[in-house]
Order: structure tokens, then sequence, then C-alpha cells
């Protein structure tokens, strides 16, 4: 493969996703009301009929409240995670990211 072909292909990490179905609707629900919260108030009626059903749900759900980051709490987590985090690749990652290279070589000659 030539030089320049070879620097057009971005390698990706491979990750294996493990879905927690309560995490994810609790993730989904912040990210809605604060989707909501940061709406002017009465921008939409519609919005806010189904902002009250979300809170009808969340207290059906038995929720606490305990568990909701607040919006400057989210962004010092994130900036904190953007400065200080960086992943590092396990030999099976590095196996897994080398077989898909191998894939893509084989694919393009």
């Amino acid at each position: 493969m030539h030089p320049p072909m070879s620097n057009r292909i971005k390698c990706l990490p491979l990750k294996e996703d493990v879905v927690d179905p309560v995490t994810v609707e609790m993730l989904a629900q912040f990210v809605v009301d604060s989707h909501f919260r940061s709406q002017p108030k009465g921008a939409n009626m519609d919005d806010k009929a189904f902002s009250e059903s979300q809170e009808e749900t969340r207290a059906s759900s038995g929720l606490a409240d305990s568990k909701i980051l607040s919006q400057e709490l989210l962004r010092k987590y994130l900036s904190y995670v953007k400065l200080n985090i960086f992943p590092r690749f396990h030999e099976k990652d590095m196996a897994k990211i080398l077989s898909q290279e191998l894939l893509v070589f084989n694919c393009v000659l």
C-alpha cells in the first residue's frame, strides 16, 4: 500500500460495550431533562406537558434525586475527564486492532 493511502485509513479502537438498560435509561432521561431545563420557560406547551409526564414517570420509578447530576457538576466532570483520563490499550485490544488493520489492508490490495 502506498504511504499516502495508508495515512488516509484511520485506526479506531475496538471496545466491547456492555449495556446496562437501567443506566442507559437514566442517562437518556438526564439528557432529555437537561435539554428541557436549558429551554426558556413556556417555549413550547407540548414540551411542558411532556416534561410533566417525565416527572411522573421518574416519581413512579422511585429514582432518588441524589443520583441526578446538576449541570455544573456534569460540566466539571467532563472537564476533569478530558484533562486527566487517558485510556490505555491492553494486549487483547491491540490484537483486535491489528487484525482489523490486516482485514482493511487485504481489502485494499
